[in-house]
């Protein structure tokens, strides 16, 4: 048999395919002769066959149309003292032209010692106790223990936003602040500024969470799972689907037990509308921890994604057929509330190939254009992997309904916290009176008096609980864990007085002291069922004990 010219079909559409089989279809009706039309027929043979397995592929897996808008892979630069760490700048005035061009260049920068030393252990120590009170038999000190970290949900907690002391210091940190101010875009022509932030260019924090990643070295179950995402809906921040992030009110809601705080701080991250602007009106961050090495896992990015963005979004087409994974290669967008959403990468797509870790210091503080297409990856390490996430946005993007209603829900969750001077910037200052819902807390380094985080857990409490002792128990617990600590006996020591109580079998509990009426309910809980009325008069009993701890106040 004489040799059959065929040409490669690997890595050819479906269409090219059917082009080239047309074409070889065409050529046997035109043969002359008997030779010439059985050697043009084995080349058809072979293309059929190409095309038949072509046909059977999935079509996620031949070449799309929207990889062509890819950036090209770079090589990042990397610290000249040592380059196990991408290259970083500092938050002094003289090297901050430079981080800019870098920002505009990459779409993010990494800026160095933005936390001390003792800030950042202040701020592990904290979650550490957070990890240990919400995780019985979790021990920072006991490597045994560790296992009881879960490696799902990319080592977040399960609340949407938290505030503790340290992680709420964090957010007001000086060289935080400066990092943010310079890589955000300055606003101009506001007119009527009615915000409660002193300036339409104060720079605005998210209320975002931490994140950590145990040692996993060699145990791929330990590992967090590998990402790729944009933490926006491509086709509502372009403007082309509608938006509702000014309807934003902060309110609370209930979703099994991610009961505090609220939703809305994650809404207003995923429904950004930037209409198409180069950089957009968040700049998302993580500010780190531990020293943190390519093997440690963490963030990655696409480096110059965000200057790919329309591009790419046009060749995806509409949003409506975007809204599926129907096979394991397919891209697609998550919608959220507010009109926004996430847009998610499959495992397989050829993006990967163009992301890059981004190493640093301990102290580093990590931005990104939101545009920038990032993720995670796995920690393959012995060490952990600690961090806090802060975005931030200029106050002017806000209208003023929305803003005065988000300052109102910060100062709540802020309550009895420490606030800096640069809290009217980042927190705003909400209208009203000392004492009330929607107070400005002092922004001079004063602490708000003790009853106001008695009363949010109580307000809390009464709202998420529906008068149930045990989602009583549960909601003191959460906010403990997840806002501010109360002085109550908590689960751990609670299991103590559980086992008395069981132990005696009482018709009547007398309890000398009390703070909110944690122990009380926790003493009364297994008389639930046998008293109907028994909810009504637990939630009157705490109603009152705030009620006597703000006159003792």
């Amino acid at each position: 048999m004489d040799h059959v010219d065929v040409p490669d079909t690997d890595g050819l559409s479906v269409l090219e395919v059917e082009d080239l089989y047309n074409a070889a279809l065409e050529e046997v009706q035109k043969a002359c002769d008997v030779s010439e039309r059985q050697r043009c027929g084995q080349r058809l043979a072979v293309i059929a066959k190409a095309l038949r397995a072509a046909k059977r592929k999935p079509l996620e897996k031949t070449q799309r149309t929207e990889w062509s808008a890819y950036p090209e892979p770079v090589t990042l630069p990397r610290c000249p003292d040592d380059a196990r760490y991408v290259k970083s700048f500092s938050t002094e005035v003289a090297d901050l032209p430079a981080a800019q061009h870098f920002f505009h260049e990459y779409g993010f920068v990494v800026f160095r010692d933005v936390l001390t030393a003792p800030e950042c252990e202040a701020t592990v120590a904290e979650i550490w106790r957070s990890l240990e009170e919400r995780t019985p038999g979790l021990e920072r000190h006991d490597s045994e223990s560790w296992s009881l970290l879960s490696s799902e949900r990319y080592g977040l907690p399960e609340e949407q936003a938290v505030f503790t002391p340290q992680i709420v210091a964090n957010r007001q940190n000086d060289r935080v602040y400066a990092a943010l101010d310079a890589v955000l875009p300055r606003m101009s022509g506001i007119e009527d500024f009615d915000s409660p932030h002193p300036d339409p260019n104060s720079v605005v924090v998210t209320q975002d969470r931490w994140c950590i990643y145990r040692p996993a070295g060699d145990d791929a179950s330990a590992r967090t799972a590998e990402n790729l995402h944009l933490d926006v809906n491509p086709w509502t921040y372009a403007g082309l689907k509608p938006t509702e992030i000014e309807d934003l009110r902060y309110g609370m809601t209930i979703a099994g037990d991610h009961r505090f705080p609220l939703q809305d701080f994650r809404a207003e991250l995923t429904a950004v509308q930037g209409r198409g602007s180069s950089t957009g009106e968040h700049v998302q961050g993580v500010l780190n921890l531990l020293d943190n090495l390519e093997e440690d896992g963490g963030t990655r990015v696409v480096p110059g994604f965000h200057r790919c963005f329309m591009p790419w979004l046009r060749a995806l087409g509409d949003m409506e057929s975007n809204l599926a994974q129907s096979g394991q290669h397919d891209n697609w967008v998550l919608r959220r509330a507010a009109g926004g959403g996430s847009f998610k990468f499959s495992n397989l797509d050829r993006i990967h190939q163009l992301s890059r870790r981004i190493p640093m210091r301990a102290g580093s503080f990590l931005l990104w254009n939101q545009l920038l297409v990032h993720g995670s990856c796995a920690n393959n390490s012995a060490n952990f992997r600690i961090a806090q996430f802060i975005t931030g946005f200029r106050a002017g993007e806000m209208s003023p309904g929305r803003s005065w209603a988000r300052a109102a829900a910060v100062q709540r969750h802020n309550s009895g916290l420490l606030l800096r001077p640069l809290a009217p910037h980042v927190f705003g200052e909400a209208r009203g009176t000392e004492g009330t819902e929607g107070t400005a807390g002092p922004a001079d380094g004063r602490s708000f008096a003790r009853s106001e985080r008695e009363h949010l857990a109580v307000e809390q409490v009464l709202q998420t609980s529906k008068g149930h002792p045990e989602a009583i128990l549960k909601a003191f617990e959460d906010f403990h864990v997840q806002c501010k600590p109360l002085l109550h006996v908590g689960p751990m020591k609670g299991t103590y007085l559980d086992h008395a109580v069981q132990r005696s079998s009482p018709s009547l509990v007398l309890e000398l002291g009390s703070y909110l009426g944690y122990s009380a309910v926790r003493a009364l809980a297994p008389l639930a069922k046998l008293c109907n009325n028994l909810e009504i008069d637990l939630i009157s009993y705490i109603q009152s004990q705030v009620q006597e701890l703000s006159q003792d106040s």
